[in-house]
């Protein structure tokens, strides 16, 4: 019976280490890409299989708690306080406290103006051998950078990045408005509007909106209110839309909705119910979606420690993305007018 060919009895065949095999067999370009090839020949030629429980253990190992291994996490918010964001915030710090699980930390590196170059910043991670990037997106606007990722495994928030097209993980955009849409018409409310500024539902891949038509395509004509998508949500516009398409029930990204509405002297939620289509913790008073921005953070480490432990690096032949679910949480300002009316 022969015996099961082992990484140091392929290493001895090969005439190299069995941890050169064992990098090259993770196609980890450390190793050059003929002594790779070489070697992967020898492994197929006599009959290699990883063991599976050996590579479990491994995997423990390379995710030790003691491992301090660095995440890098790119931003291009400008001078925003972004850390105490209640979105980008909330993601950065999923993202550390998932990292911190498997003995990795995030170090932050910003680009743009008074920030570093793609280029300074990419001497930066080959330097420090970090192997695994975030890319936080940018602050309103989108656009491309051009960070080097050939060597680097990576993954993206959001949409508000086009190129490099990379792994992402996003809140589920149009579920998100749909849940908000739908919790209203089922609280007993006839004409939902939505409100969002141009640029947001740009940067969303245009969610908001599409979330609206597929919501109103299961409603009478006669209900359907128009969205309310403007460059600058001002008063004066929002009021004339409340009046012309007698709005009774928004939901949207913008909080300052509910100031234009009492100043209109209609009352929340009697005359008009609100929900946001994503929470803020300053605004417990307001019911909506809670994007679920720290789980966002989590499984953007999750996706990315994936690909650091298969060596899969640079720009992806079929980019993945995630889609991460967000839940309803009930506010004073949206509640059941069938209750009431009784």
């Amino acid at each position: 019976m022969h015996k099961r060919p082992t990484l140091r009895s392929i290493a001895e065949l090969a005439g190299v280490s069995h941890m050169t095999v064992s990098l090259a067999l993770r196609n980890d370009p450390a190793i050059s890409k003929d002594t790779r090839d070489r070697i992967v020949a020898i492994a197929n030629q006599a009959g290699y299989r990883p063991d599976p429980m050996v590579a479990k253990v491994m995997s423990g190992l390379r995710f030790s708690k003691d491992s301090g291994h660095v995440i890098a996490y790119v931003t291009r918010y400008g001078e925003i306080p972004w850390k105490v964001h209640h979105v980008y915030g909330a993601v950065y710090a999923g993202a550390c406290e998932r990292a911190a699980e498997f003995g990795y930390k995030v170090e932050t590196f910003a680009l743009g103006d008074g920030g570093l170059t793609t280029k300074r910043l990419s001497q930066i991670l080959h330097s420090r051998s970090i192997s695994g990037v975030i890319v936080g997106g940018v602050y309103r606007g989108r656009g491309h950078i051009s960070l080097d990722v050939s060597k680097l495994s990576s993954v993206m928030y959001g949409y508000s990045i086009l190129r490099p097209n990379l792994h992402r993980v996003s809140n589920h955009n149009i579920h998100t408005a749909l849940l908000a849409l739908r919790k209203l018409r089922h609280f007993g409310n006839k004409r939902i509007g939505l409100i969002v500024e141009a640029a947001v539902d740009e940067m969303c891949e245009y969610s908001w909106s599409a979330a609206l038509h597929i919501f109103q395509n299961k409603i009478p004509k006669t209900e359907h209110v128009p969205p309310f998508i403007q460059d600058e949500l001002d008063y004066e516009p929002f009021k004339k839309w409340m009046l012309k398409n007698r709005v009774d029930a928004v939901c949207g990204i913008f909080y300052g909705a509910t100031d234009y509405i009492k100043k209109m002297g209609l009352h929340i939620p009697g005359d008009v119910q609100v929900a946001s289509l994503d929470i803020r913790p300053d605004r417990p008073e307001i019911a909506g979606v809670n994007q679920r921005h720290a789980d966002t953070g989590g499984a953007m480490v999750d996706m990315l420690l994936g690909q650091i432990y298969a060596n899969d690096v640079g720009i992806p032949k079929i980019p993945r993305t995630i889609l991460i679910e967000g839940d309803w949480v009930n506010g004073l300002s949206a509640v059941s007018r069938h209750r009431t009316a009784k």
